[in-house]
């Protein structure tokens, strides 16, 4: 008769040795019946125990390879993790590369333009009164010689004749005739009217900035 594994486990061990003489025959037939009876438990007993080896080695194998999975699953999400993180790092710096050579270049172009458009500015020698800034037609006088000839040379004539000056028009004086009615006459301001006077001439911001634009 079959008996349940706990009925198994609950039996009393016999030695072997016993067990071996009592299935020979050698202490009769009820010990031989009760020796096979006790071999057939031990074996199922064993057989139990080698099932709930097996099955608890099957339970740590299962484990360690889900444990081996995880770890593997967790180490390729990490290292995709580092390389999307190592290429948005690489993506940023050459964005910021980008970024500084465009501020660079912008630096540089506006250096070279305000380089540029100061040499512009520059003074230079007029070249209308080669740097005296006196005004040509009267040498900065404001006035320049007339003559006034007459038809007849008479002591009586009361109209001026002769060489007299007047007004230079060149830098703003009057020719008005003042002159021949022995008036102060309008004089000019002496100065070149291409510099003003300062001798040197300097293009201003818009027309530099109008130059560089034509040269680019």
């Amino acid at each position: 008769m079959n008996k349940h594994p706990k009925d198994l486990q609950s039996c009393s061990p016999v030695p072997m040795e016993e067990l071996l003489l009592d299935l020979a025959g050698g202490n009769g037939s009820r010990k031989k019946r009760n020796a096979e009876e006790e071999l057939e438990r031990r074996r199922a007993l064993q057989a139990e125990r080698d099932l709930k080896a097996r099955l608890e080695k099957d339970v740590l194998r299962q484990q360690q390879r889900e444990k081996e999975e995880w770890l593997k699953k967790a180490f390729e999400e990490q290292e995709e993790k580092a390389k999307a993180l190592e290429e948005e790092e690489r993506l940023e710096s050459e964005r910021q590369a980008m970024q500084r050579a465009r501020e660079e270049k912008k630096h540089l172009r506006h250096e070279a333009r305000r380089s540029f458009l100061s040499q512009l500015q520059q003074p230079k020698t007029c070249t209308v009164c080669e740097g005296s800034g006196k005004c040509l037609s009267c040498s900065g006088t404001g006035l320049t010689s007339v003559t006034y000839l007459s038809a007849t040379v008479s002591d009586a004539s009361q109209i001026f004749n002769g060489r007299t000056f007047t007004g230079c028009i060149s830098c703003g004086g009057k020719q008005i005739g003042s002159e021949l009615l022995h008036v102060d006459v309008k004089k000019g301001h002496g100065r070149c009217s291409n510099c003003e006077g300062l001798g040197e001439i300097r293009a201003s911001e818009e027309e530099a900035a109008s130059a560089y634009m034509f040269l680019l």
